[in-house]
């Protein structure tokens, strides 16, 4: 086991120790300046490494349609509950504002999916969430 503490140990894991013994001495020391830029610089390595990833397996894509389906699904359970209550009357042979909301979010994937564009199918319940009011 090596007697380097556990920090320089997880920043000789993504930087070798010879680059790391130029950039900080190890005699000790170095001043708090040099060392507080050397733990800048390894810290946003890391983040722009980790931030890349992310965007190249396209986490970002499916984190937003996972929270606009959840947020068309809780939409629909408030329309839902409020129609059982006899509260909202609903038009349109029986679509509800959030019903035609998850119907615009599959024709949006449906567009990226197959690469066609479905113009006036979008329009069309565009003017129907329109009609029913926010």
């Amino acid at each position: 086991m090596s007697a380097d503490p556990l920090l320089l140990r997880v920043i000789y894991s993504i930087i070798p120790k010879h680059v790391c013994d130029k950039i900080l001495p190890s005699s000790g020391k170095a001043s708090f300046s040099r060392q507080a830029v050397a733990v800048f610089g390894v810290t946003f390595f890391v983040g722009a490494a980790q931030e890349a990833f992310m965007i190249k397996t396209g986490f970002y894509e499916v984190a937003t349609r996972k929270e606009a389906e959840r947020r068309a699904m809780k939409q629909w359970e408030i329309e839902e509950a409020a129609r059982l209550r006899g509260d909202v009357q609903i038009g349109d042979g029986g679509r509800s504002k959030a019903m035609l909301a998850a119907e615009l979010l599959k024709l949006r994937e449906r567009e990226r999916a197959e690469g066609v564009r479905l113009d006036e199918e979008k329009a069309k319940i565009k003017e129907l969430l329109q009609g029913k009011g926010t």
